[in-house]
């Protein structure tokens, strides 16, 4: 746990700032939290410029801090948080996500948080560092990049911080990213079972004429997604990166009653 004289040190002050300058190029206004905040400097810099900006931290010590200096800042583990959906318009985080075990869940817990077409700002180094309590390691941007795939992002920017302006840490990441769907994202194989259960409602539908032309473009999607259903499907019975595997029996059971359908056999 780094100290508050650390972490306010000028060096670290300075690349706050150039950060946070960077941030408000980007987003001009709306409502802000910036996850793991430390002693609040960002939320500092945020507020004074208009924007509605809270701040959150693990570690109560820093959140007294803040506090104590008038900034709004709460104690939240992002990773089992308590703040609202559909809450923030912004997210901005600074070297937090590779203190996080899960990364996959860090991104469901930012869609959860945010509204509709919210973004994400968020650096993070690309070199691991044991010293530091890393939980998570990125040798390339490409691998991080395949992390995020499993998201419903639309990428505006990722690449080295360096070149966007901001003073870096080491080799660090900067990522900017629209969430589209501003809700929990589902999976893909979550994705391929909504598309068979609206296949099997159609299937069952009275109203032929508007069920058939419906069918047609289901149909055409849900053969597309066959084979990554039983891709995932075999994920699931080898129990393979935790990433990618199932939580639970819920999905497997799902898809085999899906594949009982109507709709199903249909294709």
């Amino acid at each position: 746990m780094k100290s508050i004289e650390h972490v306010n040190q000028k060096k670290n002050l300075l690349r706050i700032k150039s950060t946070v300058k960077l941030f408000r190029k980007t987003f001009k206004s709306g409502k802000v939290v910036d996850i793991g905040t430390r002693t609040g400097y960002a939320i500092k810099l945020l507020t004074k410029h208009g924007y509605d900006a809270i701040g959150t931290d693990i570690e109560p010590h820093y959140v007294n801090y803040a506090t104590e200096h008038g900034l709004n800042v709460i104690v939240d583990d992002f990773m089992n948080t308590m703040l609202e959906a559909n809450t923030f318009d912004l997210i901005y985080s600074r070297h937090v996500l590779e203190h996080c075990p899960d990364t996959i869940k860090f991104f469901q817990n930012c869609e959860k948080i945010l509204k509709p077409k919210g973004n994400i700002f968020l650096t993070f180094p690309l070199q691991e560092n044991l010293k530091g309590e890393h939980k998570v390691f990125y040798e390339t941007i490409n691998k991080f990049k395949k992390v995020l795939n499993k998201f419903n992002f639309n990428i505006k920017h990722l690449d080295y911080s360096i070149k966007s302006g901001i003073i870096p840490t080491n080799k660090e990441i900067l990522l900017i990213a629209e969430v589209n769907n501003g809700g929990l994202m589902s999976y893909k194989k979550v994705t391929i079972c909504e598309m068979l259960r609206q296949v099997n409602d159609l299937c069952q539908s009275d109203e032929d004429s508007h069920k058939r032309k419906l069918l047609k473009k289901a149909y055409k999607a849900a053969k597309k997604m066959n084979k990554r259903l039983n891709y995932y499907a075999q994920t699931y019975e080898d129990k393979k990166k935790d990433d990618m595997k199932w939580e639970d029996n819920t999905h497997k059971k799902e898809v085999a009653a899906l594949r009982g359908s109507e709709g199903y056999k249909a294709l």
